[in-house]
């Protein structure tokens, strides 16, 4: 288990970004998935998943530092994300995005969280090796950055 490094602002951010994940999930699954289906449930177990990844690393990863700086040691829902194609070497942004909310950058590509791409980097950190399988192939990446729009940071 790594230890993160975090700012007070990047630590209450995580917190309220938890609590609002957290207070919509039962909304989200019930607007987008009001049948009882695979699906629903399979969405359900995401979030869930999401969810406690996010309370290990915020209760059990990150020691808070007045003089760290504020960038975000995981990826997480509406973060962008600097890639490496580790085939082509080529560099990429990504903004990982709900399906759901507003909250899209159109200067950046984008990727649901729901999707192969934005579900393979969920949590993930930067220097992290990610295989990604879609239907149009195999695809790996390393992780060079991770940022967070302003919009995010002000949450805090």
């Amino acid at each position: 288990m790594s230890k993160y490094i975090v700012s007070k602002k990047i630590y209450e951010m995580l917190i309220k970004h938890l609590i609002k994940i957290e207070e919509e999930k039962l909304c989200v699954i019930d607007k987008y998935y009001p049948v009882w289906t695979n699906e629903r449930n399979d969405f359900q177990e995401l979030l869930d998943s999401y969810i406690n990844g996010v309370e290990n690393i915020i209760y059990n990863e990150v020691i808070v530092d007045d003089n760290a700086s504020d960038n975000c040691p995981i990826a997480i829902i509406g973060s962008q994300i600097m890639l490496k194609d580790c085939y082509t070497n080529k560099i990429e942004e990504m903004q990982i995005v709900s399906p759901f909310m507003g909250e899209i950058d159109l200067n950046v590509d984008s990727a649901s969280y729901l999707s192969p791409m934005g579900r393979a980097f969920l949590l993930k950190k930067v220097k992290d090796n990610v295989k990604v399988e879609t239907p149009m192939g195999i695809f790996q990446y390393i992780i060079e950055s991770i940022t967070l729009p302003p919009d995010a940071l002000e949450m805090s």
